[in-house]
């Protein structure tokens, strides 16, 4: 994509967000739940309504430490040994999966591929820092400064221009 780059992205009607109970910024969508934290990623997923075109988990990330594996900080946290619990995604109509996640596209990659394939979604990651604000309604905001990464359902990378490409079928317009 030439030009200045693009701020907000406005995502296709029905689309869902799931917030974390420790983050201050909500996203307004369709469907937007208040997860709190110990909720079962299960019950989380269930959260999500059929239709859905396009999932944001708005939580904190952190990559992979000796400690403590890469990981979204929502319900139980979702971690690679736990993916599972997204599948139901599959047979939803949901094409992207937006990651409002602080580092996880860096050390936490194999996580993202991971979630592209069990979901069958492409996954929009962040490698750095994003900020923790409200956002637009029915808007997830670019995050070009945060070296965000493109991964196609079946978990291999994609180049940002060949994502946005496809912003027709996908259904989100960048503003």
């Amino acid at each position: 994509m030439g030009g200045p780059p693009v701020k907000w992205i406005r995502l296709a009607r029905n689309q869902c967000a799931l917030n974390s109970d420790n983050v201050g910024g909500l996203f307004p969508m369709t469907h937007s739940y208040q997860i709190v934290g110990g909720t079962s990623n299960d019950d989380m997923i269930k959260k999500v309504p059929p239709g859905t075109k396009h999932l944001v988990f708005n939580c904190h990330g952190f990559p992979n430490k000796p400690s403590y594996p890469a990981h979204l900080a929502i319900g139980q946290t979702l971690k690679a040994d736990n993916l599972g619990c997204c599948a139901p995604l599959m047979s939803n109509t949901c094409s992207v999966i937006w990651l409002s996640a602080c580092n996880i596209g860096g050390d936490g990659l194999d996580l993202c591929k991971k979630l592209a394939q069990v979901t069958g979604c492409f996954v929009v990651t962040q490698t750095m820092g994003v900020p923790d604000r409200r956002m637009q309604r029915d808007c997830v905001e670019d995050y070009y400064y945060a070296m965000p990464q493109y991964i196609e359902p079946g978990g291999t990378m994609i180049s940002r221009k060949n994502f946005f490409d496809l912003h027709d079928i996908l259904e989100f317009t960048p503003l």
